[in-house]
C-alpha cells in the first residue's frame, strides 16, 4: 500500500484489513501529532522526512 492509490474502491478493503489486524500502518504512518501541533505536522508532511503524517483529535 505504500505510495499507492488504486482507486476509490480499495479503501473499504484496506480499512477492513487494518481493523482485523491483517496489515498494520507501521512504516506508513511515520509521524503522529495532535491538532494543537498542526503547524509542525504540516511542516513535516511537506518535508522528505515523512511518509504519512497523522493528526489525532483529542478524545
Amino acid at each position: 500500500m505504500r505510495g499507492v492509490h488504486l482507486g476509490p474502491y480499495c479503501y473499504p478493503i484496506a480499512i477492513d484489513l487494518l481493523l482485523r489486524g491483517l496489515v498494520t500502518s507501521d512504516g506508513i504512518v511515520t509521524h503522529n501529532y495532535s491538532f494543537d501541533e498542526w503547524d509542525e505536522a504540516i511542516r513535516v508532511a511537506n518535508s522528505l522526512d515523512s511518509v504519512k503524517v497523522l493528526l489525532k483529535p483529542a478524545i
